[in-house]
């Protein structure tokens, strides 16, 4: 190996040459690197020299892998920037995902009545089935054939199928359904309960339950069909289980609506509008000429499936999958003997209402051999309208409800006010 001597050369020997007006003598560079005075051999080691010398190898404080070279320092100003990057990873992200889990929960169901809570705590289970016709009800079940004319095809506008159990029916509970008494009706099972039992309740000794679709869901003209399981005992009288309809400007339960509008259908006041449809037993005929093994009175009864108007109207009782009897528009015409005009099947929209009750006003009730508490139960209830006359709504165009309604409100909203005349005050 050829080696350098780095000595410093004596001053007396030192030849200085320069161009005149090049530079001042104290700023004169020597030429040879061994008359500056200091070693410049690559072999003379130096403190900083692991700075600038980074392929020397034999340092423990270096590590080559390749052509990578690491040294403390490096490892140093790596290990650093991970720490920072690490910090700022757990402040930003982490103290978030942290905040999370460790932070009470906020509920969705509000408080004491505001977002469904009410103040007992009690949740109304709302099923999240908005439409008109029920996400369990079959597809087969989607038409029917008339009953009438057994060639009409009518189409499946409206169906509860009553499956998801426990469900509540407060004011806004349902999209359709609105009851009264709510704890005397509930789902299980499978259908719709409805329970009348031995229960005080507003001074009265007996407690039952009803609800309707009231001013949200209205129909005109179809086909009603209900799968029911009937309460009590077939041989004892009393109970008043029904599944029925009313126009929508009377609200069954609000006594002031329903004043002189139910059980009647009319479209002109005569005779025929107050009860029996007779005034202090005149006409005698109204009293007389009906069916013998009713004493003579005259009365009617609603069906199931019925096309309103005055022309081709009817209506039609179903029961069991079979017609049982049809009563057409022209047995509802004026009878100039009574004093009644012509009676037509309703053109208003009509509603559902279900309910189980009892009243000495409806039969003779044998409260010793009733089985209280007896239930009512509604596998489903669907409704059918001809396929080429769709008309779902309570307040059509052709007969509109809303306005008069609104007008109206307390007669609808006040159960308390049962006649329009005397307590509502209206002529």
């Amino acid at each position: 190996m050829h080696a350098i001597h780095c000595l410093p050369q004596p001053r007396e020997h030192q030849a200085l040459e320069f161009h005149q007006h090049t530079c001042h003598p104290t700023y004169i560079l020597l030429r040879q690197p061994g008359q500056w005075g200091v070693c410049v051999s690559p072999d003379d080691e130096e403190v900083d020299d692991d700075f600038h010398k980074p392929d020397v190898l034999d340092k423990p404080s270096q590590i080559r892998h390749g052509e990578l070279t690491l040294t403390r320092r490096a490892l140093v100003n790596g290990g650093f920037l991970i720490v920072v990057v690490s910090a700022l990873l757990a402040l930003f992200v982490g103290s978030p995902i942290i905040s999370y889990y460790r932070s009470a929960r906020l509920g969705h169901l509000g408080v004491y009545g505001i977002g469904g809570t009410n103040a007992s705590g009690q949740v109304p289970v709302i099923p999240g089935n908005y439409g008109l016709i029920d996400r369990d009800t079959p597809e087969s079940a989607y038409y029917k054939t008339s009953w009438y004319d057994g060639k009409t095809e009518m189409t499946l506008v409206f169906s509860d199928e009553f499956n998801t159990p426990g469900r509540t029916f407060w004011p806004g509970d349902d999209p359709y359904w609105e009851a009264v008494n709510l704890c005397a009706i509930q789902t299980a099972n499978g259908s719709l309960v409805i329970t009348l039992e031995q229960k005080e309740m507003n001074g009265l000794n007996y407690t039952g339950g009803m609800m309707s679709t009231w001013n949200k869901f209205c129909f005109t003209g179809g086909y009603v069909e209900a799968n029911v399981s009937l309460p009590g005992l077939n041989n004892v009288v009393g109970l008043w289980p029904a599944i029925w309809s009313v126009g929508n400007l009377g609200r069954a339960g609000y006594g002031a609506s329903l004043d002189g509008l139910w059980p009647y259908t009319y479209d002109s006041c005569d005779v025929g509008t107050v009860a029996n449809q007779s005034v202090n037993g005149q006409p005698v005929a109204a009293t007389t000429t009906g069916p013998s093994k009713y004493g003579g009175v005259l009365s009617y009864l609603s069906g199931q499936q019925y096309k309103p108007g005055f022309d081709n109207a009817y209506m039609t009782w179903i029961s069991n999958n079979q017609a049982s009897w049809t009563l057409n528009v022209a047995g509802m015409e004026a009878d100039p003997r009574v004093n009644i005009s012509q009676r037509p099947v309703p053109q208003e929209p009509m509603y559902l209402i279900m309910n189980l009750g009892m009243s000495y006003s409806f039969t003779q009730v044998d409260l010793a051999n009733i089985p209280f508490p007896v239930h009512l139960r509604v596998d489903y209830i669907r409704v059918y309208q001809p396929s080429d006359s769709i008309n779902v709504g309570c307040d059509p165009v052709d007969f509109p409800t809303a306005a008069y309604i609104n007008k109206y409100a307390e007669a609808y909203w006040n159960p308390n006010m049962t006649t329009w005349v005397g307590e509502y005050g209206q002529a």
